[in-house]
């Protein structure tokens, strides 16, 4: 080979080298695509990096002070797996085989046949690979170094050229590794560096560093909050610019002291924020020292004091609220008297705007200012249309002097109107925007901060709900009542008809007009059980109606229990002899003796014997009553049908049928128990059922005492 070939080969190597460095993401990849294109450039069969133990990177868990293999390329047409599984195995210590040598003396070693070299430790398994020619350099590694081995079939006599190459290509592969563990080191400091910060965010309080001169180095997402100032306005700056002490003299050159020491310092101090509103905070400052003990800077954490006191005062203010808006169902009271509350709680006057159901804005629904600041409530309300629409279109509260420039108060400034602070918050419920709450501090007194912020935005979300469920309450009301009026007229207009059919029916059977024959009085009577059902059915929907518009009334007075079932009784016996049904009443001669509405208990009895007749085919029906506590129960038993358990509390809805309306056997408006319960509820009682299908039923009422 001459000798031009020879250094095209070497400079190809060594190109092929840097590529692929260059076009590798991590040293072992980079490794490994070096030694297949320094092998496959210059005929070597095996190539290999040994890396020592001591790496940072390689070595965890290998023996201490000792070189063992990390990278090996081998020519894929070559068999030389006997070399390459000792090589796996082996380790070097300083000084032994040809790794070692290099790795102790940091200087190439060339070796023309391993077969003749005495002491070289694989070369049995090199002879039996056909493995002749072996050198080796070293690769620079921060302050260790690795070795890069090569072996050929051929001989290889020593050339000083090609060891001088790869001594540059064992440099350019230390500086890669070198390069990226820098690199790593940077993006672990730089995740240090954002967890720290995290960390310092999450504290809870002000954090902020500064060096000796008090330039600020260092400032948190709470001393953002607290102070006013965002971290990128005031780093670099002076901390007594920034957070101005108002401590005495003494107090001030007394910290200091302390900290020169150094010295850790704690205790409160009043401080003045960006927009000059004055307040304590409890501070700890530490010096932050060199390795000498020498001061280099402070650290200090800090939390408003009156913040505290005002957090937990406002937790007080918001229950209180609560209660104001959860006592009634007219917003527009509730909230008046909410708007007294917060002020001068959270603003010297308030202004609470809400929109109709149109969506307009209309005249305040609640206007409340302290003494001194009703010519500023006045000059607020003549604009606070602008400021409505500013906090309605941004969704979120507002706070102004602190929202940048303008303020949506035209070209008058809040100076102007007499204004020191405006906190302007939306009243929401269901993502819908219902109305604006605005409070306003005078001049001389102080501005909103973001306690007063967070305290004003709940607030909005409880009075926007206390808006949205009176609304719904009203609409529901409304819905009610529209239903019940439609029952009664209808009822009204069906019984005039009814008491025509009833009287006529009555003169018919009286003989008025001329004797009946058997058949046609049989008609007649016919006729007055059809109007008897049919009036007891208008009866049904004229209770419920009237239940429904809140306009039945208890008219109380002594009542014998016993009495009124007994007549309760008389009016479904009837029904019971002409369905063959034994109708039982089992109650005490006298007693026993309430005082309640003994219409109503009437109406209760009566609904539930007709039910129990009405779903009973053969048997019995019983009626019993015993007095119980500060009151009486009162049971109907009957042999019916039963109820199935998933509809035992269904039986009690307004029209609700355990049958279809196209099916039923039985008539009705489905409305007898409703009735019944809303009745029993209104005499302060109640009505239960225990039911079995096929085994019957039985309902009791619970009656007390009204006395």
């Amino acid at each position: 080979m001459t000798s031009a070939e020879r250094t095209r080969l070497r400079l190809a190597a060594q190109n092929g080298a840097v590529s692929a460095l260059v076009g590798s993401d991590s040293p072992k990849e980079a490794t490994r695509e070096l030694l297949r294109e320094v092998c496959e450039n210059l005929n070597f069969t095996v190539g290999a990096f040994w890396c020592p133990a001591s790496d940072p990177d390689r070595g965890s868990g290998r023996e201490p002070d000792s070189l063992y293999l990390d990278e090996l390329w081998a020519d894929p047409l070559a068999d030389v797996s006997p070399f390459v599984e000792s090589s796996q195995e082996k380790t070097f210590h300083r000084g032994e085989g040809l790794p070692g040598r290099v790795w102790e003396s940091g200087q190439p070693a060339w070796l023309t046949d391993v077969a003749v070299e005495p002491g070289y430790a694989r070369a049995a398994v090199a002879e039996r690979a056909g493995l002749h020619g072996a050198f080796a350099v070293p690769v620079p590694l921060d302050d260790e170094r690795g070795v890069l081995e090569f072996h050929a079939r051929q001989v290889l006599e020593p050339d000083p050229e090609l060891l001088d190459t790869m001594c540059a290509v064992g440099g350019y592969l230390g500086q890669f590794v070198q390069k990226r563990r820098a690199e790593a080191a940077l993006r672990a400091s730089e995740e240090r560096y954002r967890f720290q910060a995290r960390l310092l965010d999450a504290v809870g309080e002000a954090v902020m560093a500064t060096d000796t001169e008090g330039r600020i180095l260092y400032w948190n997402a709470h001393a953002e909050q607290l102070y006013g100032w965002e971290a990128q306005e005031v780093l670099g700056r002076d901390v007594a610019e920034v957070t101005p002490t108002l401590a005495a003299r003494e107090q001030a050159r007394q910290i200091l002291t302390e900290l020169r020491k150094p010295k850790r310092w704690g205790g409160e101090f009043m401080v003045r924020d960006r927009w000059g509103r004055e307040f304590p905070v409890l501070a700890n400052l530490s010096p932050i020292v060199d390795n000498d003990g020498q001061p280099i800077g402070v650290i200090g954490t800090s939390f408003e004091i009156s913040g505290q006191r005002r957090r937990e005062e406002g937790q007080r203010f918001l229950a209180e609220a609560g209660r104001v808006l959860a006592s009634s169902l007219d917003y527009a009271t509730t909230l008046r008297s909410v708007a007294n509350l917060a002020v001068p709680f959270l603003g010297d006057c308030c202004l609470v705007q809400v929109r109709d159901l149109s969506g307009q804005i209309s005249n305040p629904v609640a206007r409340v200012a302290g003494a001194e600041a009703e010519e500023a409530l006045e000059r607020l309300q003549e604009r606070a249309a602008s400021v409505v629409e500013a906090v309605l279109a941004g969704e979120r509260a507002l706070v102004w002097p602190a929202e940048p420039a303008p303020a949506p108060l035209g070209q008058t400034s809040l100076a102007e109107l007499g204004i020191r602070s405006l906190l302007a918050v939306p009243l929401r419920a269901r993502c819908a925007d219902l109305g604006v709450i605005i409070f306003a501090t005078i001049q001389e007194r102080r501005s909103h901060d973001q306690t007063d912020v967070a305290l004003a935005e709940e607030l909005g979300r409880r009075a926007g709900l206390a808006i949205d469920n009176a609304r719904l309450y009203k609409e529901a009301s409304e819905g009610n009542r529209a239903k019940a009026d439609f029952l009664a007229v209808v009822s009204h207009e069906l019984r005039t008809p009814l008491n025509a059919i009833a009287g006529y029916a009555d003169l018919l059977a009286g003989g008025i007009a001329g004797e009946l024959t058997d058949t046609q009085q049989q008609h007649v009577e016919r006729i007055k059980i059809g109007a008897g059902h049919l009036a007891h059915l208008i009866d049904e929907v004229l209770s419920y109606a009237r239940m429904e518009s809140g306009h039945d009334t208890v008219q109380l007075e002594s009542s014998d229990l016993g009495t009124i079932a007994r007549e309760a009784a008389v009016v479904i016996e009837p029904d019971a002899t002409s369905k063959g049904l034994d109708l039982v009443v089992d109650m005490p001669e006298e007693g026993p003796v309430l005082l309640t509405d003994p219409a109503k208990v009437r109406q209760i009895l009566v609904n539930l014997l007709s039910n129990a007749v009405k779903y009973t085919e053969q048997g019995e029906v019983h009626l019993t009553a015993s007095p119980k506590d500060d009151g009486a129960v009162v049971q109907v038993r009957d042999t019916g049908v039963g109820i199935a358990a998933e509809a035992r509390e269904r039986i009690f809805e307004p029209f609700w049928q355990a049958e279809s309306p196209n099916t039923r056997s039985v008539g009705g408006t489905g409305l007898g128990l409703s009735v019944t319960r809303r009745l029993a509820r209104l005499l302060k009682g109640d009505v239960y059922v225990e039911s079995e299908v096929g085994a019957g039923s039985t309902f009791t009422v619970a009656l007390p005492d009204l006395a």
